[in-house]
């Protein structure tokens, strides 16, 4: 195969590196021309769908609304939703050329980008002609793209994907290469570059990888038959805004037999939670219980996936009392729920009624992503009220506080981006789940999208469903007035992280008012809550232990204790410092799970060790996992 292609593309390539050299010259304002062409269309189209948009709903019945079982009305529904973005887009694009064109930095850029190319030109001489070479470039060490040997023992694809890693690694360079620009601009810049190169990498396509070209031959072509049938297959179970690339097999699982399986009782039910009770395994429990407040953009099983994956199920057997949260799926009905209604009715009522019931007077509270966010909140209030007894101790899992730098998230976050949020949560009451899991998997689209086109669609595998796969597919909605609350005053305006600047339950909030002893976990690949921005919550309240694992946002902190687990790895450093630099750069690293050195610290919190206290019968409604959890 080797020599097919060395002797049918030796001269084209030869060609096409010398076409590049001559082009030197006009290269940047083809370029500049390429995008502002694309710019002007592409505003076109969206502004002539939004006058079909307008035109359209006012033609619109009731009926026609009725018949939706999907995020999006219509496609002049899902085109009135993108608008902005597409909008957003295009703004910081084109102020991005503008100030790139006037850089004197460019031209070094480019003579550097086509002196590369020229050595990728010689290296690809010397490959063909059966001499030994070393590489211009090569991919990053977690780029497991290119890892087929064909891309590096065959001229014609090694030619390729370094032809690609040159290029795209330049383009981002630009973007570096504008000081004159914002913070702002840059990020949103450099996230919808992102979008692009990655959906262009050449392991997306069929005659440009390997990999692919060799399954096809071996199958027959068998494989992408298949692909074509799992695409429509998943094509046929979506609708208008919610397509998938990562196929879920809906009865994979089972809630209450495979999943969420902990020996537990839902001891309280209110309008906005059930409150579980999770069943002692041990004679003697220590006397302070935990109480875990999951996130409520997500289902709580996600801390009791399974019996061999629980974090749920490890608590109990190091004997520990647990309560978790599981929090409602709003409908319509819920529209007008407040985030004050979620604190007051969730955090705080359970905090009530672990007293009540069981004469806890104190727990340990578990927050989790904005679960954590919620505990901030929460700790704030009790002290400011003198009750910060209630919760003596507290851990928060990839939790934000400070929103002033949340990642690639800020892309999505603005003015005209949230009003058209509410719009269209307007007419349903709520923010759909899916809409949040397609942003989350926009912001790492290597691994969430285009790793999945590459197996399912083109390799034909069979869709592979996993508990985190089934969890993170069993989506849930929000409040339409708790979601748009979040999104102006924590994402917008930060307020939280501001001395008194946010109120809730007509209590001035200062992230200050936390002095009681915190564990903090972020994740080293965490997409959604970046570990420098879950850092600062040491800037903020006392006596806060920070601990770094490893893996994103769920796999991070789900990490079950296993014989031989050499994939796990964490960070600790129990001396404060004011930078994530100076932190890492003392911290001492462990192999394994973060979770023994949880359960050590938490020890240390919980008192001392106590009879369980028996759950009476009137408070037994129902077996956990409950059944707010299974309302789809």
């Amino acid at each position: 195969m080797d020599n097919l292609f060395s002797n049918q593309f030796t001269d084209s390539f030869k060609n096409v590196f010398e076409c590049t050299s001559k082009a030197q010259k006009s290269f940047f304002d083809t370029m500049t021309q390429t995008f502002e062409d694309g710019i002007s269309k592409n505003t076109e189209i969206f502004d002539s769908f939004t006058q079909e948009s307008k035109k359209s709903n006012t033609d619109t019945d009731d009926n026609n609304q009725s018949k939706a079982k999907n995020p999006f009305d219509s496609v002049n529904d899902y085109v009135s939703f993108i608008t902005p973005t597409i909008g957003s887009f295009n703004t910081a694009i084109s102020k991005w050329m503008l100030s790139l064109s006037q850089q004197p930095d460019l031209i070094d850029s480019q003579k550097t980008l086509l002196e590369d190319l020229g050595k990728l030109n010689l290296y690809l001489i010397a490959k063909l002609e059966g001499n030994d070479a070393d590489p211009v470039i090569e991919p990053a060490k977690k780029d497991y793209r290119f890892s087929h040997h064909d891309w590096d023992s065959n001229p014609y694809f090694d030619a390729i994907k370094q032809f690609y890693l040159l290029f795209t690694n330049w383009l981002h360079s630009t973007i570096e290469l504008n000081p004159n620009i914002d913070v702002k601009t840059k990020a949103t810049v450099s996230f919808y570059i992102r979008q692009l190169t990655e959906a262009l990498s050449p392991s997306n396509f069929l005659f440009s990888n390997p990999e692919i070209l060799h399954k096809t031959m071996e199958d027959n072509g068998k494989n992408l038959c298949n692909g074509i049938h799992s695409f429509v297959d998943q094509l046929k179970g979506s609708t208008l805004g919610n397509f998938t690339v990562n196929p879920v097999d809906k009865d994979a699982y089972v809630l209450g037999k495979t999943m969420a399986t902990t020996d537990g009782s839902v001891v309280f039910r209110n309008d906005i939670i059930e409150l579980i009770y999770y069943k002692p395994q041990t004679k003697t429990v220590y006397e302070k219980p935990i109480l875990i407040i999951p996130p409520f953009i997500n289902k709580y099983y996600i801390m009791d996936l399974s019996p061999e994956k629980s974090m749920v199920e490890m608590l109990v057997k190091s004997g520990m009392s647990v309560f978790i949260i599981s929090w409602v799926n709003p409908d319509s009905t819920h529209r007008s729920l407040t985030f004050e209604d979620y604190l007051q009715e969730g955090p705080l009522t359970a905090l009530t009624v672990i007293e009540e019931q069981f004469k806890y007077k104190s727990v340990h509270a578990v927050g989790y992503c904005v679960g954590g966010t919620l505990l901030a909140c929460l700790l704030s209030c009790l002290k400011k009220h003198k009750m910060q007894h209630k919760v003596s101790s507290a851990t928060f899992l990839t939790s934000l506080v400070d929103f002033k730098n949340v990642g690639d998230i800020g892309v999505f976050i603005d003015e005209d981006q949230i009003s058209a949020i509410e719009e269209r949560m307007s007419k349903k009451g709520y923010f759909h789940g899916q809409d949040m899991g397609t942003m989350f998997d926009l912001l790492k689209p290597q691994q969430l999208i285009w790793n999945s086109v590459l197996n399912y669609y083109l390799l034909g595998k069979e869709p592979v469903t996993n508990e985190i796969m089934f969890w993170n597919g069993d989506t849930t909605r929000i409040p339409e007035a708790l979601h748009s609350f979040y999104l102006r005053e924590f994402y917008l305006k930060n307020k939280l992280a501001e001395s008194n600047q946010l109120t809730l339950l007509d209590t001035p909030l200062n992230l200050a008012d936390i002095t009681c002893d915190v564990y903090c976990l972020a994740t080293t690949d965490d997409h959604i809550v970046p570990w420098e921005s879950a850092f600062e919550l040491t800037q903020h309240a006392k006596n806060v232990e920070f601990v770094l694992s490893n893996y994103g946002h769920i796999v991070g902190v789900i990490q079950p204790v296993k014989p031989n687990q050499n994939v796990f790895r964490f960070h600790t450093n129990t001396k404060s410092y004011k930078t994530t630099e100076e932190w890492l750069n003392t911290s001492r690293t462990h192999s394994g799970s973060w979770w023994p050195h949880w359960n050590k610290w938490l020890q240390t919190k919980l008192g001392k060790k106590i009879k369980p206290t028996p759950l009476l019968k009137k408070y037994h409604l129902c077996q956990a996992p409950g059944d707010y959890v299974k309302v789809t």
